[in-house]
């Protein structure tokens, strides 16, 4: 009975040293029809990003320090593409705020924003964040004032989602004012 036992025990053991080396990672994209790859901004999703207010969430949507507004933009890659690298250009886009109709909306100057030119997106990777930087000494020269801004992505390498490649952001200064975390 013990022997009977050993058997069904070696034969378990057996089984699952089959299964787990079988499923091994395999890594390589198989030849197939697969949909082209697209860059696009994630945030671009709502359309519009306005700060009007605090973010302490978990997972805030920016942070101020230093009298400095940052936030992280991710610029995601979809699909299976065989393209080592994408180069991905970031460029300000002041056409996009001329057609919205908002009261006191004042363009952003250039000069008050950080932001790098491009992005690269390298083999395997689909999601790269940036930083856009904005001092904020330029939106409390008229508090009363809605900031806007906006950034577009582009790559000569694959397409853009064109409802997804620009994200609109507008900043209200009068929560910043009453913010003692300014200092």
């Amino acid at each position: 009975m013990f022997q009977s036992h050993k058997s069904i025990l070696k034969a378990i053991l057996f089984s699952l040293l089959i299964g787990v080396s079988s499923a091994c990672i395999h890594e390589d994209i198989v030849e197939g029809d697969y949909p082209d790859s697209v860059i696009y901004l994630p945030l671009a999703n709502n359309g519009i990003l306005t700060i009007s207010a605090m973010d302490e969430s978990s997972s805030p949507r920016f942070t101020i320090e230093n009298n400095q507004l940052t936030i992280p933009i991710g610029i995601y890659r979809s699909g299976i593409g065989r393209l080592d690298e994408v180069l991905v250009a970031v460029d300000l886009n002041l056409d996009t705020l001329a057609a919205l109709s908002i009261p006191n909306l004042q363009v952003l100057p250039q000069s008050a924003l950080e932001y790098p030119n491009s992005v690269q997106l390298n083999r395997g990777i689909a999601l790269e964040t940036i930083n856009l930087r904005v001092n904020l000494s330029a939106v409390f020269q008229n508090p009363e004032a809605m900031y806007g801004f906006a950034i577009g992505i582009s790559s000569e390498q694959v397409p853009t989602n064109p409802a997804l490649s620009t994200l609109l952001v507008l900043i209200d200064p009068r929560f910043l004012l009453e913010d003692s975390n300014m200092d």
